[in-house]
């Protein structure tokens, strides 16, 4: 675990640097999980590291060291590869896991907005029930003042 100096200073940028970008989407999500606080200093795991190195184009002190950039070829350290591989499948699963909660958010609003609906249409239906079975009144009927100040029959 390291400070936000610690690996400011590992990649040659301001720490201030380092904590806007943490900050920001999309990195901010993924480092859900990756910082703790303690006595008021942020500290991050090795897994958050990479994931900031990784946005600032270094992981480990320089994977692109003997990349061929063209073709991908030419990575002599199979560690980074595998490092790669490791933080591109926990952000997958994460991804995974939002989609799953997404479908199940809209399915639950899918089945209220379906209930919702069923019970208006009820209330709808009932309103007109009762509206047709409801005498008719007159069609002239008495206005305020007659009502008050009218004769009595």
């Amino acid at each position: 675990m390291k400070t936000i100096k610690q690996i400011s200073e590992e990649l040659g940028v301001s720490k201030q640097a380092v904590q806007k970008r943490i900050f920001r989407a999309p990195l901010r999500e993924k480092l859900q999980g990756h910082i703790s606080v303690i006595n008021g200093t942020k500290y991050i795991d090795d897994d958050g590291i990479a994931m900031i190195q990784a946005i600032y184009g270094t992981i480990d002190k320089g994977i692109d060291d003997g990349i061929d950039m063209s073709t991908g070829r030419g990575i002599d350290n199979p560690n980074h590869i595998d490092t790669l591989i490791a933080m591109l499948q926990k952000e997958l699963d994460l991804k995974n896991k939002q989609i799953e909660d997404l479908i199940a958010d809209k399915e639950y609003l899918k089945n209220q907005l379906n209930a919702s609906q069923f019970i208006n249409v009820g209330n709808v239906q009932t309103k007109l029930l009762e509206a047709a079975h409801q005498p008719t009144q007159d069609k002239n009927p008495l206005g305020f003042f007659r009502r008050v100040f009218g004769r009595k029959n």
